[in-house]
């Protein structure tokens, strides 16, 4: 049994990238097992990410088999690399067949840091104005200071 379940492995692709608060983060199972295996698959948890379903999934994966599975997600903060395990274990959630290791990566913002963003680009605007104007202000009274 053993064997039939070392057969079972989670393959780790590049990083899944959420450009939104909340997406789908997919995770690949392949079986190199004889006979079909009911497996249970959950994400570890993690303190930026929330996964809308707590509890594992299950399926039915045949022999030769690479199936993807996906995993709806919330980002709780915003920004950065984050690593979640996956653990595959038996229907009764006894014994680990696999785990893998999943990176997400989130490029949503906070709203503190688009409202400091969008602060700082009116001021460095309104700073540009004024001195624009500043400037068109001396220029048209030099012609009447040299004439006078």
């Amino acid at each position: 049994m053993a064997h039939t379940y070392q057969a079972v492995r989670v393959v780790e692709g590049p990083p899944v990238t959420l450009t939104a608060a909340e997406g789908q983060v997919p995770v690949t199972l392949t079986s190199a097992a004889d006979t079909p295996l009911r497996l249970s698959v959950r994400m570890g948890p993690t303190a930026r990410l929330e996964f809308d379903d707590h509890a594992p999934t299950e399926l039915v994966l045949q022999p030769g088999q690479t199936t993807t599975l996906t995993f709806a997600v919330t980002a709780v903060s915003a920004g950065g690399l984050q690593p979640v395990e996956v653990v595959v274990t038996d229907p009764e959630g006894i014994r680990v067949v696999a785990n893998g290791t999943v990176v997400v990566r989130s490029a949503t913002y906070s709203v503190v840091a688009l409202v400091i963003t969008a602060g700082a680009a009116i001021f460095l605007l309104v700073w540009w104005g004024r001195d624009i104007a500043k400037r068109r202000r001396v220029r048209s009274t030099e012609p009447a200071e040299r004439a006078a």
